[in-house]
């Protein structure tokens, strides 16, 4: 009985090595469906520009006096209007006065050692003619003259400067216009250069207003404004973008910009409360967030989704500018694509995704 089994045992196992080779390979596990945020792409319209501004005058000038002293009278006070050439301050002119007199008796002095010293001259150029001085002598009357001559060009030039000196003691105004702020009060010490007032041109007027920073790289050069006056938004004046600071001030993160306006009403008096109102780039912009952009070679795609089959594929935008932390699409991308706005680096073309939207 025991060599019957013998074969039997053979054939299980046989059956059992061809069953082994006939069983099917395993499968690698599918790629996990990877989630990812997206955002549905809408052309959207700039938002209306909107700000308080003041009214000021293009050109103003601040006036001091050249020389140190004593401020003895100011004629003028803020608001009133003054034409050129007019006495606006005066200084305390008693050294001045002194300084002059002083330079007129020295002109006289150098006037009678110049008229002593031409006869001097004269009288040793008819003696040595006659042969009764020597050349020595001569030149030495010579020099003399030339020395009295020159002390005497000295004396007219101190005479101008202590004039011209005398009259900078009155502060005259360098152009006709209003008074817009007043610094010192008769009494005061000043040092040359130090304004005592300021006067604008009333006839050329901006409108100031300090704009976000990241606003005003928007503003397109020569923009129109419409102007507002607040306490009656129905007087309206035009104006255009003259001027944008080039740097944003520290603290608030605005820049002030200048609005040129053609031609105002008269109510838009320098120091005017005003609203300012503008579009901000025109037409409807797509823009999408920075962390949706793929950079290669100095190229710029996004991540498309197939709303069928959710795979990605990688389309090329042209960027038409940035502002903080968003980009403005000017090709490639038109409106109602959804994107990938998360992970641009970690998908590849194909890929199966799982959507979710960014407002979930």
């Amino acid at each position: 009985m025991m060599w019957k089994s013998v074969p039997t045992a053979v054939l299980a196992l046989s059956l059992l090595s061809l069953a082994a080779c006939q069983r099917p390979e395993a499968q690698p596990p599918a790629d996990p469906v990877r989630p990812v945020l997206s955002m549905l792409v809408q052309a959207q319209s700039s938002p209306r520009l909107r700000l308080a501004g003041t009214i000021a005058s293009q050109v103003q000038a601040d006036l001091g006096f050249r020389l140190a002293g004593r401020l003895a009278t100011r004629s003028i006070d803020v608001g009133d209007y003054v034409t050129a050439g007019q006495v606006v301050a005066e200084l305390d002119p008693s050294s001045l006065e002194l300084a002059r007199r002083a330079a007129g008796a020295d002109l006289n002095s150098a006037k009678a050692q110049l008229e002593n010293a031409q006869g001097l001259e004269q009288r040793q150029r008819e003696l040595f003619e006659s042969g009764t001085t020597t050349q020595a002598s001569l030149e030495l009357a010579e020099l003399r003259l030339k020395l009295t001559q020159a002390t005497l060009a000295r004396a007219e030039s101190s005479l101008h400067k202590a004039q011209d000196q005398l009259g900078y003691a009155q502060l005259r105004a360098e152009f006709d216009g209003v008074v817009t702020a007043v610094y010192l009060d008769p009494g005061s010490d000043l040092m040359p250069g130090q304004p005592i007032l300021t006067i604008a041109r009333p006839e050329l007027r901006d409108a100031i207003v300090d704009v976000p920073e990241g606003v005003a790289g928007t503003l397109a050069d020569h923009a129109v404004f419409d102007v507002l006056l607040q306490l009656d938004p129905s007087i309206i004046a035009q104006g255009t973008l003259r001027e944008i600071a080039p740097e944003a001030d520290q603290a608030t993160r605005t820049r002030r910009i200048k609005i040129g306006l053609l031609n105002p009403p008269p109510a838009f008096r320098i120091g005017t409360t005003v609203t300012v109102q503008t579009s901000i780039g025109g037409e409807a912009k797509i823009e999408i967030p920075l962390s949706a952009i793929r950079v290669i070679d100095g190229r710029s795609y996004v991540w498309v989704i197939d709303g069928d089959t959710n795979t990605v594929s990688q389309d090329e935008i042209t960027i038409d500018r940035h502002s903080g932390d968003v980009a403005v699409v000017s090709e490639g991308l038109a409106a109602g694509t959804r994107i990938a706005v998360a992970g641009a680096n970690s998908l590849v073309e194909g890929q199966e995704v799982l959507v979710m939207r960014e407002d979930q």
